[in-house]
């Protein structure tokens, strides 16, 4: 049976960047990050986007793992789970930053998957430009996400107030793209819905705490309302908690035939090699 797909897999993080598993931003982080020159301010805990993929890539090599779903699907009263893996490295501060995830788009069946593969470059310490492709390489007799090539443009506002010291509080992203971005279900134009998405999707992201952000999106057919939260335990621990991530999506007859709650578990750490290069 061919089942539709919970959001067209994004990043995104593009792998779960989109859904925040980049490592949380410590004033110190943030002040090594600034390039003496220029003294601009990094985008912190709002480089992120949930259901669209940001221009950010990651400042260190990392691999993360995330479990996402949607409660219920797009045209179904059945919620529906999506897990997947992934890996970053690359220098995006000086070169290219690469991020590649494999999706596993039913959890239940565990027999649709798909790929994601992202290039990412810091302009300066505040704009970042991504390209890549998501949902790549997926079964189209057991799900309606095509292949989706993009690219996106984000930017941290350096006139708003701090919330976090050292760390833009707000930032946001524009980009264009096909597949996701532009067809519509056939289920939408049988209700006569738009007979196409706009192409152009974007987010505004921005730090309310220190662990928590709040994030706006346009998909290119509907909208996306998301909060991000990484629990905080005042106590030294020797690993992070995992990001949590719940949002309310489609909340407009562009799309779809109900609003649907969207959430998210992610989970990032470090890898030894190679080492970040984004510092002064």
């Amino acid at each position: 049976m061919r089942r539709l797909s919970i959001f067209l897999v994004n990043t995104a993080l593009s792998g779960i960047f989109f859904l925040g598993v980049q490592p949380a931003v410590t004033a110190q982080d943030s002040t090594e990050a600034i390039p003496k020159k220029s003294r601009l301010l990094p985008p912190g805990q709002t480089a992120r986007g949930f259901l669209t993929p940001t221009g950010w890539g990651s400042r260190q090599s990392m691999a993360y793992a995330f479990l996402a779903g949607t409660f219920p699907q797009v045209y179904s009263r059945n919620s529906d789970l999506l897990a997947g893996i992934g890996a970053a490295w690359g220098d995006t501060c000086h070169a290219l930053g690469v991020r590649l995830a494999l999706n596993v788009n039913d959890v239940s069946e565990f027999d649709q998957f798909s790929g994601n593969l992202i290039l990412s470059l810091r302009l300066d310490n505040s704009s970042s430009i991504s390209a890549g492709g998501l949902h790549m390489g997926a079964n189209r007799e057991l799900s309606d996400a095509a292949p989706t090539f993009y690219i996106s443009f984000s930017h941290a506002v350096q006139s708003i107030r701090q919330v976090v010291p050292g760390v833009a509080s707000l930032s946001y992203t524009i980009g264009a793209g096909n597949g996701r971005f532009y067809t519509m279900s056939k289920r939408d134009r049988e209700l006569g819905r738009w007979k196409h998405g706009t192409a152009v999707f974007g987010s505004l992201s921005a730090s309310i705490t220190k662990n928590l952000v709040i994030t706006a999106e346009w998909t290119g057919h509907n909208v996306c309302i998301s909060t991000n939260w990484r629990p905080y335990i005042p106590t030294r621990l020797p690993f992070r908690l995992p990001s949590i991530s719940i949002g309310m999506a489609d909340p407009f007859r562009f799309s779809g035939e109900h609003l649907r709650l969207v959430a998210a578990l992610s989970y990032g750490f470090a890898l030894p090699w190679p080492k970040a290069t984004c510092t002064p």
